[in-house]
């Protein structure tokens, strides 16, 4: 039995539970701590889909620091010749877009260049259409960078044309050029047409730096070789190459609930359908030309392939039903819980935002189940990023939310993730609310976690009364048999009476989803114990299943052979209740299954039970041929 001691603080914490949690109101950019478990959809749920859309990425971030020669890699190799060089080329068509991102390192002002070739064989046009650029130290740049390009309109501006084979190039480095000590971050969309029809038109583009000397890269656009980078046995440093698409169209179609009020989306990951592409290169890490090629990092114990991580032009259509107890559905992007970054972001056309997250931070994105979230992911960052949707009220998500589903779901891994979440909040009332309310709900699943048992221990012996000999002849034989059956219904009956002290002990919640749960397992206890009592008048009967009076007993003929549905025939005296089970007290004359299936096996007279919780029925059934 459960002490008077339990009873009390299951009392107290009950009392407390029923204390409002309060939630304080969101700020734009305001970085707020993620108040649930960090859950994610897995990469193959059917409700987060994408579209490749756009034309191709140039990308050249590697090496990511331009060194001075001299300097040394990781593994002590002495580097050379990474500026007055090309750091990629490759060959695109029609709308492309390039970006780049690079720190000097070196002891010179660095200028970073594209030279453009005409391999189309006619004449071209090579167009402009967006462009952002920063250089200072590399967040700051890559953060200017983002918000400028998502912020700009396509405004299509002729650069040159080109005849065939002809080239032209251009700096993309500010007339400044880039210090030593800066990073700098280029993204643009450039399309090359073919003069006289407008057809998209083959280019190849090198992106060449040079020292801020040089005044035209175009001694380094056609070497047969590029700058190696810094990549090491060990050490990845392989990010350039070319990417299929710009753009991914998505959409994510969730339903929230009280069991499942919140979860997560992690951006530029592994992917999920329709999202990822694989990085292809034509130069390997120490600039030699390659057959083209899926990039990766190989050790041996790392075997990774590179993916669109950086600058894929998220569009993405968010359609969430809420069909949780709160009235909103807010989206917060930010921290997947290892990394602090910045997240870019633009709702339903508005302008661009760009906010700092700090680690296991979010910030507020949206407030409304169904918009338009556009997003790109800015080079520096550390991935992945974490994008959720919660419930709440319209002020914030509430910090009650992991401990509503766990109270909703009663599952043990659900409280043991709620009672985590609450204990890294700040010392508060709300947070002593909430451990109260988990405490008591602990006490309702570790009542649960003793039913099945109990459960299980009614089914097995109603298994074992099936397939016991009822019918034996020998007196001392039968008693044998019937007093081993009382003393393993016994064992079913103590289970069952330690799972009812544990709900006797529990206190009446004012949480309806916890007191449901309390009186679910009331019903159940309820239901065993009235099995039980069953099962032991089935026994007592079977001390002398043909005793006087069995001819007031309803009286049933089945045909020897056959097999008949005695729940169909003695429905009216039996009911039809569906939990309804069947014994017969002498199968040799007639067996009936579980369902009420009964097949005469020899001419005879027989007892049949027909029993659940509420009671017991006896039939006689009469076999003849």
């Amino acid at each position: 039995m459960v002490r008077t001691w339990m009873r009390a603080i299951l009392a107290s914490a009950l009392a407390l539970a029923l204390t409002p949690v309060a939630a304080f109101a969101y700020t734009p950019g305001q970085e707020v701590p993620i108040p649930f478990p960090k859950r994610y959809l897995p990469f193959d749920t059917p409700y987060v889909n994408f579209t490749p859309t756009g034309g191709q990425v140039l990308v050249s971030n590697a090496p990511e620091t331009i060194n001075e020669n001299g300097a040394k890699r990781a593994d002590g190799s002495e580097i050379t010749g990474q500026y007055n060089a090309a750091l990629y080329r490759d060959t695109v068509t029609g709308p492309f877009r390039f970006w780049a991102s690079h720190y000097n390192k070196t002891t010179h002002k660095l200028k970073f260049w594209l030279h453009v070739k005409n391999v189309s064989g006619e004449p071209i046009r090579f167009y402009k259409t967006m462009e952002a650029y920063d250089d200072a130290n590399v967040t700051a740049a890559a953060s200017n960078v983002t918000k400028r390009f998502m912020n700009a309109e396509p405004n299509p501006a002729l650069l040159a044309t080109i005849p065939a084979d002809g080239s032209y190039y251009f700096a993309i480095s500010d007339a400044d050029h880039v210090s030593i000590g800066e990073s700098m971050v280029y993204l643009a969309e450039f399309n090359a047409v073919a003069e006289d029809d407008g057809a998209s038109a083959n280019v190849l583009m090198s992106h060449v730096v040079t020292t801020d000397s040089v005044n035209d890269p175009t001694p380094y656009a056609a070497t047969a070789t590029i700058a190696r980078t810094n990549a090491t046995a060990d050490r990845s440093d392989d990010y350039r190459g070319l990417l299929a698409h710009w753009g991914r169209a998505g959409a994510v179609n969730l339903t929230l609930t009280d069991a499942n009020p919140f979860t997560g989306l992690r951006i530029s990951d592994l992917g999920y359908s329709g999202e990822q592409e694989k990085l292809m290169t034509r130069w390997d890490v120490l600039g030699n030309p390659v057959e083209q090629r899926e990039v990766r990092f190989i050790t041996p114990t790392v075997n990774k392939l590179r993916l669109a991580y950086w600058y894929t032009d998220y569009n993405v259509d968010v359609n969430i039903t809420n069909e949780t107890r709160y009235p909103i559905v807010h989206t917060l992007y930010g921290s997947n819980g290892s990394n602090p970054g910045f997240v870019n972001y633009q709702v339903n056309g508005a302008p661009a935002l760009n906010y700092h997250f700090s680690t296991n931070t979010v910030v507020p994105v949206a407030s409304t189940g169904t918009y338009r979230l556009r997003t790109m992911v800015m080079p520096s960052a550390s991935l992945p990023l974490g994008l959720f949707f919660a419930a709440g009220s319209p002020d914030a998500v509430p910090n009650e939310l992991a401990v509503v589903q766990a109270e909703t779901t009663a599952l043990q891994s659900h409280a043991d993730q709620a009672r985590t979440t609450v204990n890294a909040m700040a010392d508060s009332a709300d947070k002593t609310a909430l451990l109260q309310r988990l405490a008591a709900l602990q006490a309702v699943i570790a009542a649960s976690g003793k039913m099945p048992a109990a459960e299980q221990a009614a089914a097995a012996f109603e298994q074992t009364l099936q397939q016991a000999d009822l019918s034996i002849g020998n007196p001392k034989e039968r008693e044998r048999t019937l007093a081993g059956l009382r003393t393993e219904l016994q064992k079913v009956r103590d289970l069952r009476e330690n799972v009812q002290s544990l709900i006797v002990a529990l206190p009446a919640s004012d949480q309806p989803v916890v007191q449901g749960h309390i009186d679910s397992l009331a019903k159940r206890s309820a239901r065993i114990n009235g099995i039980v009592q069953s099962l032991q008048a089935i026994l007592t009967e079977a001390e002398d299943p043909m005793r006087q009076g069995n001819g007031t007993l309803p009286r049933f003929k089945a045909e020897r052979g056959a097999t008949v549905d005695l729940g169909e025939m003695a429905a009216d005296v039996v009911g039809t209740a569906p939990a309804i089970r069947w014994i017969s007290f002498d199968s040799a004359i007639a067996s009936i299954d579980p369902e009420g299936r009964l097949t005469g096996n020899r001419n005879g007279v027989v007892k049949i039970a027909a029993y659940d919780d509420l009671g017991v029925h006896y039939v006689i059934v009469v076999v003849h041929h």
